[in-house]
Protein backbone atom coordinates (compact mmCIF):
# COMPACT_ATOMS: atom_id res chain seq x y z
CA UNK A 1 0.00 0.00 0.00
CA UNK A 2 1.56 3.15 -1.06
CA UNK A 3 0.02 6.24 1.02
CA UNK A 4 1.31 9.49 0.26
CA UNK A 5 0.82 12.55 2.87
CA UNK A 6 1.47 16.02 1.93
CA UNK A 7 2.58 18.61 4.61
CA UNK A 8 3.12 22.63 4.06
CA UNK A 9 5.81 23.71 5.92
CA UNK A 10 6.36 26.99 4.87
CA UNK A 11 5.52 29.98 2.42
CA UNK A 12 7.98 32.13 1.46
CA UNK A 13 6.56 36.01 0.20
CA UNK A 14 8.68 36.86 -3.18
CA UNK A 15 8.78 40.56 -4.05
CA UNK A 16 9.31 43.19 -7.13
CA UNK A 17 9.19 39.75 -9.29
CA UNK A 18 9.67 40.10 -12.94
CA UNK A 19 8.43 37.08 -15.03
CA UNK A 20 10.18 35.88 -18.17
CA UNK A 21 9.72 33.39 -20.99
CA UNK A 22 11.61 32.22 -23.37
CA UNK A 23 10.01 32.27 -26.87
CA UNK A 24 12.54 30.98 -30.10
CA UNK A 25 15.78 31.64 -28.41
CA UNK A 26 14.63 35.28 -26.81
CA UNK A 27 13.93 36.07 -23.32
CA UNK A 28 10.95 38.75 -22.40
CA UNK A 29 9.40 39.74 -19.98
CA UNK A 30 5.80 38.51 -19.77
CA UNK A 31 5.02 39.80 -16.13
CA UNK A 32 5.96 42.04 -13.13
CA UNK A 33 3.94 40.48 -9.84
CA UNK A 34 3.87 39.39 -6.44
CA UNK A 35 4.65 35.75 -5.79
CA UNK A 36 4.67 33.17 -3.42
CA UNK A 37 6.93 30.34 -2.63
CA UNK A 38 5.18 27.44 -0.71
CA UNK A 39 7.11 24.29 0.44
CA UNK A 40 6.13 20.95 0.78
CA UNK A 41 7.39 17.69 2.59
CA UNK A 42 5.82 14.76 0.87
CA UNK A 43 5.67 11.57 2.93
CA UNK A 44 5.04 8.46 0.88
CA UNK A 45 4.92 4.85 2.90
CA UNK A 46 6.86 2.31 1.05
CA UNK A 47 7.18 -1.03 1.44
CA UNK A 48 10.87 -2.05 1.93
CA UNK A 49 11.77 -5.41 2.86
CA UNK A 50 8.39 -6.53 4.00
CA UNK A 51 8.21 -3.70 6.05
CA UNK A 52 6.48 -0.06 5.50
CA UNK A 53 9.13 2.60 5.18
CA UNK A 54 8.64 6.76 5.28
CA UNK A 55 10.39 8.29 2.37
CA UNK A 56 10.52 11.94 3.07
CA UNK A 57 10.70 14.26 -0.01
CA UNK A 58 10.90 18.27 -0.61
CA UNK A 59 8.87 20.03 -2.83
CA UNK A 60 8.58 23.35 -3.86
CA UNK A 61 5.93 25.33 -5.84
CA UNK A 62 5.73 29.04 -6.93
CA UNK A 63 2.11 30.42 -7.03
CA UNK A 64 1.90 34.14 -8.97
CA UNK A 65 -0.87 36.55 -7.14
CA UNK A 66 -3.79 37.27 -9.34
CA UNK A 67 -2.64 40.80 -9.34
CA UNK A 68 -0.16 40.28 -12.29
CA UNK A 69 0.36 43.32 -14.62
CA UNK A 70 1.43 41.32 -17.77
CA UNK A 71 3.69 43.25 -20.53
CA UNK A 72 2.20 41.55 -23.12
CA UNK A 73 -0.76 39.74 -25.07
CA UNK A 74 -0.81 36.10 -22.92
CA UNK A 75 -3.27 33.89 -25.29
CA UNK A 76 -3.41 30.29 -25.81
CA UNK A 77 -1.90 30.84 -29.02
CA UNK A 78 1.30 32.28 -27.58
CA UNK A 79 1.67 30.24 -24.17
CA UNK A 80 2.56 27.28 -27.25
CA UNK A 81 5.59 28.74 -28.17
CA UNK A 82 7.19 29.60 -24.85
CA UNK A 83 10.14 27.22 -24.08
CA UNK A 84 10.81 28.45 -20.40
CA UNK A 85 9.52 30.48 -17.80
CA UNK A 86 11.87 31.89 -15.13
CA UNK A 87 10.76 34.53 -12.13
CA UNK A 88 13.35 37.24 -10.74
CA UNK A 89 12.44 38.82 -7.44
CA UNK A 90 13.29 39.33 -4.08
CA UNK A 91 13.23 37.71 -0.54
CA UNK A 92 13.22 39.50 2.62
CA UNK A 93 16.15 37.36 4.59
CA UNK A 94 15.72 37.14 8.74
CA UNK A 95 17.95 40.05 9.40
CA UNK A 96 15.51 42.26 7.56
CA UNK A 97 18.13 42.70 4.47
CA UNK A 98 16.45 41.81 1.05
CA UNK A 99 18.36 39.04 -1.18
CA UNK A 100 17.53 38.85 -5.14
CA UNK A 101 16.56 35.14 -5.68
CA UNK A 102 16.16 33.75 -9.76
CA UNK A 103 14.07 30.98 -10.25
CA UNK A 104 15.12 29.62 -13.60
CA UNK A 105 13.58 26.57 -15.76
CA UNK A 106 10.11 27.02 -13.87
CA UNK A 107 7.28 23.85 -14.57
CA UNK A 108 3.67 24.90 -14.79
CA UNK A 109 1.66 22.51 -12.58
CA UNK A 110 -2.19 20.80 -13.74
CA UNK A 111 -3.39 23.77 -11.28
CA UNK A 112 -2.16 26.32 -13.89
CA UNK A 113 -5.59 28.24 -14.72
CA UNK A 114 -6.60 32.15 -16.32
CA UNK A 115 -6.73 33.64 -12.63
CA UNK A 116 -3.79 31.40 -10.96
CA UNK A 117 -0.41 30.63 -12.36
CA UNK A 118 1.55 27.80 -10.15
CA UNK A 119 4.84 26.58 -11.34
CA UNK A 120 7.02 23.57 -9.68
CA UNK A 121 10.89 23.47 -9.84
CA UNK A 122 13.97 21.63 -8.44
CA UNK A 123 16.76 23.20 -6.51
CA UNK A 124 16.49 25.91 -4.24
CA UNK A 125 18.83 29.50 -3.81
CA UNK A 126 20.11 29.29 -0.26
CA UNK A 127 18.39 32.40 0.87
CA UNK A 128 14.98 30.12 0.72
CA UNK A 129 16.38 27.19 2.64
CA UNK A 130 14.90 26.90 6.57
Amino acid sequence: MNIKRTTLLRKIPVERCELYCTVKGNRCLLARCEAEIEVYEEERAVPILGRSRAVKKIKYSLVLCDELELTRNVEEEYLKYIEAFDLKGQVQRQDGIFESVNLNNLIPTERWSDDMWEFSFEGIPDVLRP
